[in-house]
């Protein structure tokens, strides 16, 4: 009895991985199809530019903006206003 469950249910397995893996190859060959017929123009992303996505451009701040983002780090980073007494 055992033995014949586990027959049927690694029959089902192998017939669920073969369902799978024919899925995914007809997925891959729909992809393939659909993409020749686009030529590839439209991507999720935009494509990668080298001159644009490389260029360094600091960011120009005023004094005053310079001042201000170190006051907030010191706020961040500071230990607050308590001392404390280490043994």
């Amino acid at each position: 009895m055992c033995d014949r469950l586990h027959a049927t249910g690694e029959k089902k397995r192998k017939e669920e991985k073969a369902a799978r893996k024919a899925a995914k190859r007809q997925k891959k060959e729909e992809e393939a199809a659909g993409g020749a017929a686009d030529g590839g123009a439209e991507h999720p992303w935009r494509p990668f530019d080298r001159e644009r996505d490389l260029e360094l451009r600091p960011k120009a701040k005023s004094g005053s903006d310079i001042v201000r983002s170190a006051a907030a780090l010191g706020a961040k980073f500071s230990g607050g206003g308590v001392q404390r007494h280490f043994l």
